[in-house]
């Protein structure tokens, strides 16, 4: 009932040192998928839905390689484990360069995409994920998240404005655009610089 919290496996453990000293707060381990083509074919095909939008199935191919997620008070850190079980690469990112996160429970995917990649983080976990990092995922995204305001073009297309705070506590703008959309389009420039003005001017944002 009371179970002592796992240990982060030294290999990983000592790749996050090479980054950063702060302390993990919770971590988790999985294996690494990506979204496929519809005319793709695989044996590792999973179907999900994502919890946020019911109506949205997308399908996964879930690959071999591991990696590990750690959350400290500051960024999320992903090391991928190398051959032999040592770790191999190390990436960290700041909870304000998360733009989503989902979880999806029956399958047992975390995705995360981010506003500084466009390659997404897609993690089928196994059974004894700590539901401790999936609060801490949730809660350190939406602590960097302080305004935000969708913009609708037409039907399909959106411009997401938002005021989050960095790692070291200020405060930005930050625009992000559905694939597609032309930044510099006339139009879009119109709808999207006095949302950008007042954002800035009610939250002193830079």
């Amino acid at each position: 009932m009371f179970r002592r919290k796992a240990a982060l496996p030294d290999p990983v453990r000592r790749q996050i040192r090479e980054i950063t000293t702060e302390r993990v707060l919770a971590w988790a381990q999985g294996q690494r998928a990506s979204l496929i083509d519809e005319d793709e074919e695989s044996a590792n095909v999973v179907r999900a839905t994502v919890e946020d939008s019911p109506a949205e199935t997308l399908e996964y191919v879930v690959g071999d390689d591991t990696v590990t997620v750690a959350a400290t008070a500051r960024r999320l850190i992903a090391v991928a484990s190398g051959v032999g079980g040592e770790s191999g690469s190390v990436e960290g990112f700041w909870w304000h360069e998360i733009d989503r996160a989902f979880w999806v429970a029956e399958e047992r995917i975390i995705r995360v995409s981010f506003t500084t990649a466009d390659e997404e983080l897609i993690l089928q976990v196994g059974v004894d994920l700590p539901m401790e990092f999936l609060s801490i995922l949730r809660d350190r995204v939406e602590n960097s998240v302080v305004l935000s305001e969708t913009i609708a073009l037409t039907s399909a297309e959106n411009v997401r404005v938002a005021v989050r705070r960095d790692e070291v506590g200020d405060i930005f703008v930050e625009v992000l655009y559905d694939d597609g959309i032309d930044p510099n389009h006339p139009v879009v420039m119109k709808k999207v610089a006095p949302v950008v003005a007042r954002l800035r001017e009610v939250s002193g944002a830079r």
